[in-house]
């Protein structure tokens, strides 16, 4: 959606906040071969995905890695990069708002 690149970063954090708290929500539960989201989330201490929402409730914009860039599917929408510490480790989060779902989050996992 053109008026997610718009947004400030300021913005869209607010907003994803806001479709959280409002229960508009999507954790894409990807795997792969090394490893999948669930165990990622279990080895940041992390007990389900609730705890994980409460989490990225947590997300300062301080906390931005670098720029946005295209969403690989849905090259429209903006995807937003962070990493922060989550119970003593540092954790790479990757997130966008979808005008579907609201706020997703794409990748929470151990930084590599």
């Amino acid at each position: 959606m053109r008026e997610y690149w718009e947004m400030t970063d300021e913005e869209f954090v607010l907003t994803f906040k806001h479709f959280i708290e409002e229960g508009k929500r999507y954790f894409v539960p990807r795997s792969g071969a090394d490893s999948d989201y669930l165990s990622d989330l279990h080895n940041l201490g992390i007990e389900n995905i609730l705890e994980a929402w409460d989490l990225l409730m947590t997300l300062k914009l301080r906390s931005m890695v670098k720029p946005r860039e295209p969403d690989r599917s849905e090259p429209n929408i903006p995807v937003f990069f962070f990493k922060q510490e989550i119970n003593g480790k540092v954790a790479y989060i990757k997130v966008k708002l979808c005008p579907r779902r609201g706020a997703v989050c794409l990748s929470l996992h151990e930084d590599r």
